[in-house]
């Protein structure tokens, strides 16, 4: 056991040590006040004479030497062809608003003319490009007469609905029915073999010009006559 003379009982080194330790807290910070007003980042707005108040201009930067800007005007593209996201092919037009297929500058969705030809796609309707409508005439054989008034599908001028001229007379066939062209109506006369005789009052297969219905020759005698078979003793 050590003897009362060797124990120090001295309290100054840990009041030292508490003290650093103090010393090495943050003191916290006191604001300072002051009279003079803080810079203001924030634009200030001024109704200006000449501009529309209704649109906000804005004062940039210090309103003594400050360029007004008005939010109402558009802006504009600088001149000559320019592209963007919307603008394909590069024409200077927006594709998504307006398209302008044919390049004559008006857009297609107010004339829809695209094929350039200066004829507004569903005014002519044209197929042939005569600027006629199709829809109201049709000419298929561009003989200058309408199809549908005409109707004249073989184009030898007689309309096909009042008349087909199949013998090439001029006349139309229900009117004389003279299929053949020999000049005589078929209703009426119908020469088979060309003799001349109407064939409805009788056939004559000899050629004489008799119809066989009145010369008789049932008993093979040869005469074709007109005298009975039966009263023929010769």
């Amino acid at each position: 056991m050590s003897s009362p003379e060797n124990t120090v009982s001295d309290y100054s080194r840990l009041d030292e040590v508490d003290k650093n330790i103090d010393d090495l807290k943050i003191d916290p910070i006191q604001p300072e006040t002051t009279d003079e007003p803080a810079p203001s980042a924030v634009e200030s707005e001024h109704a200006v004479p000449g501009i529309d108040n209704g649109a906000n201009p804005v004062v940039m930067g210090d309103p003594e030497s400050a360029t007004f800007v008005d939010p109402a005007s558009p802006a504009t593209a600088p001149p000559g062809n320019y592209a963007s996201a919307r603008d394909i092919d590069g024409d200077g037009v927006v594709d998504t608003t307006m398209i302008d297929l044919d390049g004559d500058g008006v857009v297609d969705q107010i004339n829809h003319d695209t094929n350039g030809d200066g004829v507004i796609d569903v005014v002519e309707t044209s197929t042939r490009g005569d600027g006629k409508f199709d829809a109201i005439e049709r000419d298929t054989d561009h003989d200058g007469a309408v199809d549908k008034a005409e109707l004249d599908m073989d184009g030898d001028g007689a309309i096909d609905t009042v008349g087909f001229d199949t013998n090439g007379d001029g006349k139309p066939d229900e009117i004389d029915m003279d299929t053949d062209g020999d000049g005589r109506i078929d209703t009426v006369a119908l020469d088979t073999n060309g003799d001349g005789t109407f064939d409805y009052m009788g056939i004559a297969t000899d050629g004489d010009g008799l119809a066989d219905e009145i010369l008789t020759d049932a008993g093979q005698t040869g005469d074709w006559n007109q005298v009975p078979d039966a009263s023929d003793l010769i």
